[in-house]
């Protein structure tokens, strides 16, 4: 099997990822009940390259076999910082511009500093508002002690679980500074390092197979009854004869021959 690293140092392979759901769906969306994990990300999809993993958290219900593509992109940590001011500005204006563009001022901002003066129509950014996302990127970076720290945070400002549209800004904000994913080792197996991989873009996720387990649970048991019915069919009684019985049948013959 190949295995290469992309830019972050995060070993990649060409081997799947599954995820166990309960749910049945043909397409990765963002989920309001989010459980985080051990990466400890408040949103996003979560992966595995480890196929039993998976099955622990299908509840019986649905395996997804899913593209390893997600894995080509940048990788967040989740024990240090690698997000520069640069890319967590980037973010941040990028949001703060679309929630503008949607009520005509910036929550976040306002939460952030108080009263700030709105733009005007003709202005879609100015020197003010960079400085204020420097800021915001800045005190960020101070706070955190990991990517996932930031990475939270801005989920959190920005509306979490309480916004329709908060997972899919920030992944497709994350996206445009080239950051796909975070990788995190949950265990190790027979020296296999069991990853946990949460995407942050749900709709690039390509499902390669679905596997139903309770129609696949009936299938293996019909499967084995017929199989049984098969042998059962395929059993020939040999009968071997004893002293009594060849003695009996001698004197069938000899009462026929009589007649």
């Amino acid at each position: 099997m190949e295995n290469n690293e992309n830019k972050s140092g995060t070993t990649l392979s060409s081997e799947p990822l599954f995820h166990g759901s309960a749910a049945n769906f043909d397409q990765f969306a963002y989920q309001q009940k989010y459980t985080a994990g051990i990466s400890g990300l408040a949103f996003g999809i979560y992966l595995t390259n480890d196929r039993d993993t998976a099955l622990d958290f299908a509840q019986n219900k649905y395996l997804y076999e899913v593209n390893s593509a997600v894995l080509d992109g940048r990788a967040i940590e989740s024990t240090e910082v690698t997000l520069s001011k640069e890319d967590v500005a980037h973010v941040v204006e990028e949001l703060v511009k679309k929630e503008i563009q949607e009520n005509e001022i910036s929550y976040f901002f306002t939460d952030y500093f108080g009263e700030v003066a709105e733009l005007n129509e003709k202005e879609t950014w100015n020197e003010l508002y960079t400085d204020l996302t420097n800021v915001v990127a800045e005190g960020m970076l101070d706070r955190a002690s990991s990517d996932v720290n930031v990475v939270n945070e801005l989920y959190v400002s920005f509306g979490g679980k309480n916004s329709e549209n908060a997972a899919s800004l920030l992944g497709g904000a994350l996206k445009n500074i080239g950051v796909t994913h975070c990788v995190q080792i949950r265990r190790y197996e027979k020296e296999r390092a069991i990853q946990e991989v949460v995407a942050f873009q749900p709709e690039e996720l390509l499902i390669q197979d679905k596997v139903d387990l309770a129609k696949l649970r009936e299938q293996r048991f019909h499967d084995l009854q017929k199989e049984k019915t098969l042998d059962e069919k395929q059993v020939i009684p040999v009968v071997i004869p004893t002293k009594n019985k060849q003695k009996q049948n001698t004197g069938v013959l000899e009462e026929q021959l009589e007649r």
